[in-house]
């Protein structure tokens, strides 16, 4: 039997037979990649043409328009969809998609319109599926470094592209004794060709499919590769308490090459203190146990110097065999870091705790957050008494607002230390100074959080202080003013009349004949005398007045409001007769004198040091005279 007496009807036969097969081999494959769209769409193919060669197999069985009119409807969508599945493994080109469906529209249409006899069904039929294969090379020249697997398919479909265009061209020009079951040479090369297409391109699809895969998954290893080569953290595989694969962060972590540790027993680079918890975490692990997934411990670098890493494990397949794998994060400068805050806090806590000046913490709102000993020593509430307490539930009234002051400036950014002094008021209602030094803490970021404030008693040093002055100013016997208290209490008092145009009397008082007291009868006794002399002339004067020791037996009274001279006279003559009378110290009668020197602001001058120059002459000329008496300034006895 010659080649071209082929029985066509059995080649479509084998036709339906192979499409059908395919789909059968696509059903069970179906998971042949995780690009689905291309599957279905070739899948969906096949379906089509295998119904339309089905169609056209019963050519004169069923009528034309379901054998001739729809059979190549279904076959022409069948190849689009068939070559654009091809088009589209492992690339997304939606342009090829437009191209085969308008072309599997357009010979639709022409066909539908113009193949109005069996000839022409030959020639539209054929020409329409010849443009339609013809894209799958057209379409696989435009992919850059094309396989040899794309190149091979493509040639194939060319192939039976160009045996459809000469079975078209024997279509439209061999007249009506051609038709589709015509036994000649060119219909049984094109069905040959269809055929082995449908052999070839199915294979084909399987075969890209393949090497789409295999270039994902060497694009896969090569991340993979590239990300475990180039991760921060060391990453190895643990097998039978050994390593079967490192990378090179584990290499620099180590300090021993990626080569030299496949094989060697991961133990012993573990720090000697943590070997036992490392080794107890590897096997509950190999026994899936319940341990930690993530957990610290110490290794040994290649100096031996134990380094801090965080690991993180899990179980895995390797080779076959069950293995685990390990992530390590270098954590030695966060532990060290730790450690140097640890030892910082603790140090602060000592130094809190056991600082000898009172310290807290504050919150913005002015709460105390915590307290140290000496906080409790000054106040007198036990800690958590203070702790539930804020600074002004301490504070007197008129030193409430010092503390919310400084809390509303530092907030605002105004001011972040300050010092001042407070008085606070204790646990037994005692008033107590106090130095406040307060800061204000801030996070990384700038923003407020707490306050940091020592305070110190400073009470009885403010007392002491106070001492310090008054006794400065103030005879340490008669517990009078001393000379200077007077001098500045004498210029309030000539600031004053100036103002009121009223006149001001200095008198500047001598005891007579106190030197034989002292002589005669001891320091001690004169001691009380001048001690009864100063009670004696506080006696005689008013508030506003000044009476002050400014020598050993010598005093000045300061007296304002004096409206004549006369008022001068009557107060001398008053001191003269009270200090005249007697005096008893340990059964013994002291009897003693005074002279008196007056001088009166603004009548005698209108300097404070004239007019006791000026009263001090006066009492040494009525001294001179006789004693016992009062002058006054200018004037004779």
């Amino acid at each position: 039997m010659n080649f071209q007496d082929l029985d066509v009807k059995t080649i479509i036969s084998l036709l339906i037979i192979g499409n059908f097969a395919q789909l059968v081999i696509l059903i069970i494959y179906r998971n042949i990649s995780e690009h689905q769209r291309p599957y279905w769409h070739f899948t969906a193919g096949k379906i089509l043409q295998t119904v339309a060669w089905l169609l056209l197999s019963m050519r004169g069985a069923i009528p034309d328009l379901l054998s001739a009119h729809i059979g190549n409807t279904f076959l022409f969508f069948g190849l689009a969809l068939e070559v654009f599945s091809l088009t589209t493994v492992g690339r997304s080109e939606k342009s090829w998609r437009i191209v085969c469906f308008s072309m599997a529209t357009v010979g639709t249409v022409v066909f539908w319109i113009f193949a109005s006899t069996p000839g022409l069904w030959v020639g539209y039929a054929s020409i329409t599926a010849a443009a339609l294969l013809l894209v799958a090379p057209v379409s696989m020249s435009f992919v850059p470094a094309s396989s040899f697997m794309r190149r091979t398919v493509g040639l194939f479909y060319g192939i039976a592209s160009l045996s459809l265009a000469v079975r078209a061209w024997n279509g439209f020009f061999s007249g009506s004794e051609f038709v589709l079951m015509s036994r000649n040479l060119v219909q049984t090369i094109t069905f040959t060709t269809l055929f082995l297409l449908l052999i070839v391109g199915g294979i084909g699809f399987l075969l890209l499919f393949k090497e789409q895969s295999d270039m994902l998954i060497n694009e896969s290893e090569e991340k993979y590769r590239t990300l475990v080569e180039r991760a921060n953290e060391a990453i190895c595989i643990i097998q039978e308490g050994k390593f079967v694969f490192v990378n090179g962060k584990a290499q620099d972590l180590l300090g021993v090459a990626q080569d030299n540790l496949i094989g060697k027993p991961f133990i012993d680079f573990i720090f000697q203190d943590d070997m036992e918890m490392v080794a107890s975490y590897y096997e509950g692990r190999d026994k899936r146990k319940d341990i930690p997934d993530i957990y610290n411990f110490r290794v040994m670098d290649q100096e031996g110097k134990p380094v801090w890493v965080q690991i993180s494990s899990t179980l895995i397949e390797f080779g076959g065999k069950q293995a685990t794998l390990a992530l390590a994060a270098n954590i030695n400068r966060l532990k060290l870091a730790e450690e140097a805050i640890k030892e910082s806090e603790e140090k602060f806590r000592l130094a809190f705790s056991s600082a000898n000046t009172g310290m807290c913490l504050v919150d913005l709102k002015g709460n105390l957050l915590q307290v140290n000993d000496k906080m409790t020593e000054i106040f007198g509430y036990s800690r958590s008494e203070l702790e539930r307490m804020t600074v002004n539930d301490l504070a007197v009234s008129e030193d409430a607002d010092l503390s919310p002051q400084f809390i509303s400036q530092a907030i605002q950014g105004n001011l972040d230390s300050t010092t001042f002094e407070k008085h606070y008021r204790n646990q037994q209602s005692h008033i107590i100074h106090c130095l406040v030094a307060s800061s204000l803490v801030r996070n990384a970021q700038g923003q407020p959080l707490y306050f940091i404030s020592q305070v110190q008693d400073i009470t009885k040093s403010r007392q002491m202080e106070e001492q310090i002055r008054y006794l400065a100013t103030h005879d340490a016997l008669t517990d009078l003013p001393t000379l200077r208290l007077a001098k500045d209490r004498l210029g309030m008092a000539l600031s004053l009349a100036h103002r009121n145009k009223t006149a001001v009397a200095v008198l500047y008082i001598d005891l007579d004949e106190f030197k034989s007291v002292n002589d005669n009868l001891g320091h001690d006794t004169g001691d009380y005398v001048l001690k009864e002399v100063a009670k004696r002339l506080l006696s005689l004067v008013r508030e506003s007045d000044t009476v002050a020791r400014i020598g050993g037996d010598e005093f000045l009274l300061i007296t304002s409001g004096i409206k004549a001279p006369g008022n001068a006279s009557q107060i001398a003559d008053n001191i003269i007769k009270l200090v005249s009378q007697p005096i008893f110290f340990n059964g013994q009668q002291v009897v003693i004198g005074t002279s008196i020197g007056i001088a009166l602001y603004p009548d005698n001058g209108e300097d404070m040091d004239h007019l006791i120059k000026q009263a001090d002459e006066a009492m040494y000329r009525i001294k001179n005279a006789g004693k016992n008496g009062y002058s006054f300034a200018n004037t004779k006895v």
